[in-house]
């Protein structure tokens, strides 16, 4: 008894019971194969899967290192000029954590979590979609000192900015210009992309241009559209699906891609020992020593409007203050 068979057309797995050491012999196997097709489908989607890790790894490092550990850190960040807001405080006790300080402030961490992962994100696909079929990032552009010695990072120069408005490039044959969600860009923006890809158009002739966003099923709404399209109609814009197949060259890039950021960014989180749980419990312990047990709304409010000095709230005595002490 106990034989395990296994449909290899379908994927399907048909197990009559009896025989556990086969069972979890071959649950093995089918990891190992799986392990492996994971590795061949990453293969197919980048070039060297090390160096794409290689290059996400330090967006992540920072990430982790810049996101709050203590409760001082959630509630005054950014050099003092992000502060955590009691009305959003307030709003999270009505609507999720009730009367449940830890919830509440785990909620809070979780929002300062997601808010920087989602400023990273477009970093990350041009990083990582950017090294697929043999294709490579565009460098951050130097620019040249125009008036008053401000640089100009959008005109065409062979050293310093060959690429203008391009994120990603395949030689001279393919730009793209990498977005997250249609709405990352608005008409301006798109205008200005497009000036710069006609640039690219006349010293690069013959090639294709993208202008790409990897979330979204449909054109319908997209911010900046019209614009890019009429400032350079010979360039294509797309977004979901069509644009992962393009940057990966295969239906299954998209999974590749997000199963790749996931893997990386929890290596990074236990190597950097970032328990987000065991921080929030930290937290809500620190908040009643600091803030006591009353509401956490109206603590937190007069915490954050009261000054400990007058003076540094009007322009009026702010400016005097900062002129006497220099």
């Amino acid at each position: 008894m106990g034989t395990l068979v296994k449909n290899e057309k379908a994927k399907v797995i048909s197990i009559e019971a009896g025989n556990p050491e086969g069972l979890f012999t071959e649950m093995e196997n089918i990891r190992r194969e799986r392990h492996r097709i994971g590795m061949f489908r990453q293969s197919e989607t980048a070039e060297d899967i090390d160096a794409v890790k290689a290059a996400i790894r330090p967006y992540f490092v920072r990430l982790i290192n810049d996101l709050p550990r203590t409760l001082d850190q959630l509630e005054v960040s950014g050099g003092g000029r992000d502060l955590l807001d009691p009305f959003i405080v307030a709003f999270d006790q009505l609507l999720l954590s009730k009367d449940s300080l830890e919830v509440l402030l785990r909620n809070l961490l979780a929002h300062k979590c997601l808010m920087k992962l989602e400023d990273l994100i477009g970093h990350l696909h041009q990083e990582v979609l950017g090294r697929a079929r043999g294709m490579e990032p565009v460098a951050e552009p130097k620019g040249d000192p125009g008036e008053g010695g401000k640089v100009n990072k959008e005109v065409w120069h062979a050293v310093k900015n060959p690429y203008p408005g391009s994120d990603v490039h395949l030689g001279s044959e393919e730009f793209y210009q990498v977005k997250n969600k249609t709405g990352s860009a608005k008409g301006s923006d798109g205008e200005k992309l497009g000036r710069q890809f006609l640039v690219l158009a006349e010293k690069y002739p013959g090639c294709k241009r993208f202008y790409v966003s990897m979330i979204g099923k449909t054109l319908a709404g997209h911010r900046s559209m019209g614009a890019f399209l009429r400032t350079d109609p010979g360039a294509e814009v797309l977004v979901g699906l069509a644009a992962f197949q393009q940057l990966g060259g295969h239906r299954d890039s998209a999974e590749v891609v997000l199963d790749l950021y996931i893997e990386e960014f929890k290596t990074v989180c236990e190597e950097l020992h970032f328990d987000f749980a065991a921080i929030a419990t930290k937290m809500a312990a620190d908040w009643q020593t600091k803030h006591g047990v009353g509401d956490p709304a109206h603590r937190l409010l007069l915490d954050t409007i009261t000054p400990a000095n007058p003076a540094d709230q009007s322009s009026r005595t702010y400016g005097k203050k900062r002129r006497s002490t220099e």
